[in-house]
């Protein structure tokens, strides 16, 4: 639940509250595990929450608050260039390029929204349908920064 307290002005307007309650359950959503505060991060786990975040994106959309779904899809991106950054340059290339392909979709379903224009559901849908035909890159996080091994070496720690 989402309390606003207002001690001056006007009451907020429910296109305000709405957009922004609907923002901090998609938060939630993403974090829904108690673990630690302090946990490692995990390739698997920021690549599930690209998974969610842009699910969510597609619902809000289709519920037509845009602007929480061009949020979302920022938030897509925003996570897929965590994942890039971690990814070795030499050793994880098309690993690299699949996480560059996956940006420029979320960024065009942006550029879409940012125009005032609706995606196509099925233009979502097959951006959903990429996200979940990633690489393996189980087999692969041993050897990227998300291990402290390999980043205490890069580090020259």
């Amino acid at each position: 639940m989402i309390v606003v307290e207002e001690f001056s002005g006007s009451k907020s307007a429910q296109e305000a509250i709405g957009p922004l309650a609907a923002y901090v359950r998609a938060l939630r959503l993403l974090d829904a595990a108690p673990e630690p505060a302090m946990r490692p991060r995990s390739l698997r786990r920021d690549l599930e929450n690209t998974r969610l975040a842009a699910t969510e994106a597609g619902m809000r959309q289709e519920a037509g608050e845009t602007a929480l779904a061009a949020l979302l899809l920022s938030s897509v991106q925003s996570q897929l260039q965590t994942i890039h950054e971690r990814l070795l340059p030499g050793a994880h290339e098309n690993e690299r390029q699949w996480v560059i392909d996956r940006s420029r979709e979320a960024g065009a379903l942006r550029q879409i929204l940012a125009k005032g224009r609706t995606p196509s559901p099925a233009r979502f849908s097959l951006f959903q349908k990429a996200l979940n035909s990633a690489p393996d890159f189980a087999a692969q996080e041993a050897e990227t920064l998300y291990s402290r091994a390999v980043l205490a070496a890069r580090l020259g720690l």
